[in-house]
């Protein structure tokens, strides 16, 4: 039976059988399925992340300085380290870079995110 998709599927088994169908496909229809669902399936849970806190993530995943992401949200460069400082706290991680990695790991931002 064409079009049905069987309710029983895993979401990694529906992702994949989407996968299977896309590799006759271009490489950028592939990118954008990927972006699409890591937005779809980001977590609602932010483990008391604030918005701006979770701004500030996307941005310093993009690999901008501080002095960058301050301007970028017309705040200080203090207030942009004042926020580190708190989601490094919450978290749980050891510095800047452990902090985008864990928000990645749960899905607090996308990896595919790259302005928004």
């Amino acid at each position: 039976m064409q079009g049905i998709i069987s309710t029983s599927f895993s979401l990694e088994e529906l992702k994949e059988a989407i996968y299977d169908v896309l590799d006759n496909k271009p490489a950028i229809l592939k990118e954008q399925y990927a972006r699409a669902t890591a937005i779809i399936h980001l977590s609602t849970h932010t483990y008391g992340l604030t918005q701006r806190e979770i701004q500030i993530l996307h941005l310093l995943s993009t690999g901008i300085t501080d002095t960058d992401i301050s301007q970028k949200l017309e705040i200080s460069p203090k207030t942009v380290r004042t926020h580190l400082d708190r989601i490094t706290l919450k978290l749980g991680a050891r510095n800047r870079t452990h902090a985008v990695v864990t928000a990645i790991s749960k899905n607090i931002i996308s990896p595919y995110v790259e302005d928004f």
